[in-house]
């Protein structure tokens, strides 16, 4: 029996069609951390293919850098940094679109200008693009060939992957300009996301009141461990008229410092 790429339909079709779910689902959960988002997106990508690299790559000045990767082969590591000339990544951006080949040798791709002969055997690899310019690339590869051909559910399940990680990339610089505004001056951010539970704290949020990041998560219960016992009640009753009238929350209360004393904020 001839053996035929995958258009629809089929097992393959509806194991894509969940691992599409699965990327949105995990770049939906609300968490501050993209660096970890974008892990969680790799592994799934790298699920999905059943090969043993997945990685995202920075493009810059002719040369590209791994930024995170997952490797089986223990070749590559982040941080990593190569030529540009004659790689997979190169074809990825001089073709301006998604490349997928399961077999580099005697491909149309193989006789592309420049092409090492060391590079992997299967390559799929796609654009990336944050805030509407080139940033690099996402890839999966193997130092072998893949049996089964690439098809279209394939690169939609790529091309998914790519679009979520540019824009976790995008917040990271987003978060990370705010930080920099925000350290120039006396303010510490607080955000408590209703819905999971998380909390976060701003570099300046942690100085003001003198803890250690690596030493203190942020949680919901902090709200009143820190606050000065006189002022529960008012602290409630303004988080109360906030949730129930849509009132600005503006308060002014004391915190407990990481030494013990309590400083005046305006919340």
């Amino acid at each position: 029996m001839a053996a035929e790429q995958n258009r629809g339909g089929g097992p393959g079709h509806s194991n894509a069609y969940q691992t599409v779910l699965d990327l949105v689902r995990l770049s939906s959960v609300g968490q501050s951390d993209h660096g970890r988002a974008i892990i969680d997106i790799l592994q799934r990508v790298k699920a999905h293919f059943g090969l043993p690299r997945a990685a995202v790559c920075q493009i810059q000045s002719g040369r590209y850098s791994v930024e995170y990767i997952l490797d089986d082969t223990a070749q590559y590591a982040v941080g990593d940094t190569l030529d540009l000339a004659g790689s997979w990544c190169q074809q990825v951006v001089d073709l301006d679109q998604t490349v997928m080949v399961a077999c580099a040798a005697g491909s149309e791709q193989e006789r592309y200008p420049g092409f090492r002969p060391e590079n992997a055997q299967t390559y799929a690899g796609a654009r990336i693009l944050v805030d509407g310019q080139l940033h690099g690339t996402i890839n999966v590869t193997a130092d072998a060939p893949r049996q089964a051909p690439f098809d279209a559910d394939d690169r939609n399940v790529l091309e998914t992957a790519a679009a979520l990680v540019g824009h976790h990339v995008s917040l990271q610089r987003s978060l990370a300009r705010f930080d920099l505004a925000v350290r120039g001056s006396s303010v510490g951010l607080w955000d408590w996301d209703m819905i999971d539970g998380s909390v976060y704290w701003s570099p300046r949020c942690y100085e003001l009141l003198g803890m250690d990041p690596a030493e203190h998560t942020p949680h919901v219960d902090d709200f009143a461990a820190l606050q000065h016992p006189d002022e529960h009640e008012m602290m409630a009753d303004a988080i109360a008229r906030h949730l129930k009238d849509r009132e600005p929350y503006r308060i002014e209360h004391r915190i407990r410092h990481a030494d013990g004393h309590y400083i005046w904020v305006h919340s």
